[in-house]
């Protein structure tokens, strides 16, 4: 198959080329020479002959964040130079910003904060991010992955790391609320790195979470609503016989009136 590859595309290999990895991006698939990969888990990757990649700065809006490799000239070193772009766009894509090469990529951490990173990978942390939906107000789960998605773009959290508590919490989500989360409904969050960057992939994962907390939150007061009622029932059915009415058997219940009602 490698073979085949390297007859097929000689010369587009032989002249030298770059490799480009970047979110969904269908709309350059006309307009460039090259190859055009459409993978599903990682987003659009690009091989160009050199004189190509000029044409990404015009075709390319700042916010797309591609990862691009340095030039090869060898078909055989195809799987280091897509290694180099994945790396590159991974980076650019946690920290919403053109990252041009690995040196870029090295950063210099304070152990403190490492340590931070540390307990958020911890088994305690996932159950807290659990905990966020449904388990507390809106504002607390919001300001709780402000913070994450903060640690993320920062670079105190690898890309890798980012989506594997990403893929840990989506899964821990489907099994723990599966009567409330669709089928599929969680599908778009999971090809992180199809997007252009983290701060697109955020307003989506938001939008998903804050109406998944709201349906948990509706779900679980409708639950304590119905046990209130059930208790409420059994007042009647134990107190028939003597004064009934609104008031008495709502605050026996501790359930306000007008809700009762």
């Amino acid at each position: 198959e490698l073979s085949a590859l390297k007859k097929r595309f000689e010369e587009l290999f032989n002249s030298g080329y770059q490799v480009c990895c970047l979110g969904k991006c269908a709309s350059l698939q006309n307009d460039m020479q090259g190859l055009y990969l459409d993978q599903e888990q990682d987003g659009t990757t690009l091989i160009l002959k050199k004189p190509q990649m000029a044409f990404l700065s015009e075709m390319l809006p700042e916010k797309k964040h591609p990862g691009i490799s340095s030039s090869f000239e060898s078909f055989d070193q195809l799987k280091d130079a897509y290694h180099e772009a994945f790396l590159l766009r991974k980076a650019a894509f946690c920290e919403n910003r053109s990252v041009s090469n690995l040196q870029e990529m090295k950063h210099h951490i304070p152990e403190a904060m490492l340590t931070e990173v540390q307990k958020l990978l911890s088994e305690e942390a996932r159950i807290r991010r659990v905990q966020t939906v449904g388990g507390g107000s809106t504002e607390e789960l919001i300001e709780y992955w402000n913070q994450f998605f903060q640690v993320v773009r920062s670079g105190r959290m690898t890309p890798d790391e980012f989506s594997q508590v990403l893929s840990e919490f989506l899964g821990d989500l489907k099994d723990i609320y599966k009567s409330v989360v669709g089928e599929g409904e969680m599908a778009p969050l999971y090809p992180v790195f199809a997007y252009d960057g983290l701060d697109e992939y955020k307003d989506v994962f938001m939008e998903k979470i804050l109406k998944l907390h709201e349906d948990v939150k509706k779900q679980v007061e409708y639950r304590r609503e119905k046990k209130k009622i059930e208790e409420a029932v059994e007042y009647i059915h134990q107190h028939y016989s003597g004064e009934l009415n609104m008031a008495i058997v709502s605050n026996h219940i501790q359930m306000n009136y007008y809700i009762f009602s």
